[in-house]
């Protein structure tokens, strides 16, 4: 997980974050964990 900061802009950036397997998105199949990768961008006000 990397942060960057930019003056009242914080960017996040997230990649190949294992989760759990879960009923949710595997639906009772081979049980295996997901991952997920992506980013966002926090203001200050």
């Amino acid at each position: 997980m990397t942060f960057e900061t930019n003056g009242n802009e914080i960017k996040c950036r997230f990649k190949n974050i294992k989760l759990q397997p879960s009923e949710v998105y595997n639906k009772g199949e081979l049980n295996q964990p997901g991952t997920v990768s992506g980013e966002f961008n926090l203001y200050k006000n």
